[in-house]
């Protein structure tokens, strides 16, 4: 459908810009500029005087964006399109930036033709709740770790050491050989770290209940048949794509939503090599890539994803591991969507030909091995100098034979 009448609304935390705009033929006017508060109220406000049937509303994606998203197109009934901000660099990166000329600019790439807002899918409330438990709970590993980090710190320098174990149950060690003030700094936070450890656990608990019902429950134990993918994992991965497989045409496609597919800066015959996008939901990225370094470990079983990793590996190079394991972390993603399309299909971690495969490609890094150490030695021989003749010793000889 095309409108010929725009609203593009600039979002800031108090106040926000509105611009009302209309077209007639090829040329485009301002109907109506205006400042409104950024409430539930004064949106409302604002359009209740608007035909929702003959007027698009856009804004870009933020803090407010979801509720803005509700109240405009489920509670008054407009066409919403939320912008993405990332794709628009005649907003972000205009010469002349400000909240009203923002405004103008969504309302006339609106009437021009929505596509070019990018418009961005927001997921339901119920995948948003997920991730914001996600994202607690991390905040507070995080900040128990930082604070066991700085207490371990403080003990070398006094001449102590704080024993290795998990940081959650560094309030149980044993004290009796810490130095006096060591273990008087570890009181004063010792009912902090029990207060962020039964947090942690309440918010696992949280998680584990979520996860038992619609639409998680569903998806849960096919997408945790990938080694290394555990409950945390799953959970987010779900959240970010909505627990809707429907949206992704192949497996392959979840590459960009992740962010490990390389940047393109291609132009005639020459193309570069980029780094990853890093596009998509960062603590989904961070989560991926430590499941792949848990398949990559040495005891790890063998399956074709670990096999993709020492591949990689096998060619060498100064970043060749950080390669591996980004592709390894893109691939269990891959394997994730690809399981939840087809519940059908069985799941083979290790297909034959991967096994043939990896056991060739040891073997293959195996002689590369002895033969880099035979080269060292022959070098370090090399370069080792000769044992300087004795010359009394041969003089010493001449005279015998006479």
């Amino acid at each position: 459908m095309e409108y010929y009448t725009t609203i593009g609304i600039d979002v800031s935390d108090r106040t926000s810009k509105i611009c009302l705009m209309a077209k007639s033929g090829a040329k485009r006017h301002i109907l109506e500029e205006a400042t409104v508060p950024t409430t539930r109220a004064g949106f409302t406000e604002y359009l209740k005087d608007k035909d929702p049937g003959s007027v698009l509303v856009t804004f870009e994606t933020g803090t407010h964006s979801r509720w803005m998203n509700s109240l405009i197109g489920d509670g008054l009934g407009f066409k919403v399109h939320v912008a993405n901000p990332a794709k628009l660099p005649t907003v972000t990166k205009s010469a002349a930036k400000n909240d009203r000329n923002d405004a103008r600019e969504l309302a006339r790439l609106a009437l021009a033709d929505p596509e070019l807002l990018h418009p961005v899918r927001l997921r339901r409330e119920v995948c948003q709740a997920m991730l914001r438990v996600e994202y607690v709970r991390q905040d507070l590993i995080a900040c128990r770790t930082k604070l066991t980090n700085t207490l371990r710190g403080f003990a070398k320098a006094m001449g102590g050491r704080i024993e290795s174990c998990s940081p959650e149950k560094i309030v149980s060690l044993n004290r009796a050989d810490w130095p006096e003030e060591l273990r008087k700094l570890i009181s004063l936070v010792e009912e902090t770290l029990e207060s962020i450890n039964a947090d942690v656990k309440k918010s696992d608990d949280e998680i584990k209940r979520r996860t038992c019902l619609s639409p998680f429950k569903e998806h849960m134990p096919r997408a945790q048949e990938v080694y290394g993918v555990g409950l945390h994992t799953a959970a987010t991965f779900l959240a970010v794509i909505d627990c809707d497989v429907s949206r992704f045409k192949k497996a392959r496609d979840v590459g960009p939503v992740v962010g490990f597919t390389p940047r393109q800066d291609q132009s005639g015959e020459m193309e570069k090599q980029l780094h990853a996008t890093k596009a998509g939901n960062p603590l989904l990225r961070k989560l991926l890539v430590e499941a792949a370094n848990v398949t990559m470990r040495t005891l790890s079983p063998d399956t074709d994803l670990k096999l993709k990793g020492e591949r990689i590996c096998a060619h060498g190079g100064k970043i060749a591991k950080g390669k591996a394991r980004i592709a390894v972390a893109r691939g269990i993603a891959v394997t994730m969507l690809a399981l939840l399309k087809h519940p059908e299909r069985e799941y083979v971690p290790l297909t034959e030909n991967g096994a043939e495969e990896l056991a060739r490609l040891r073997e293959q890094v195996a002689r590369q091995g002895l033969a880099r150490a035979n080269h060292a030695r022959k070098a370090e021989a090399a370069e080792r100098p000769e044992p300087r003749p004795d010359r009394q010793g041969a003089k010493r000889k001449d005279f015998s034979n006479h």
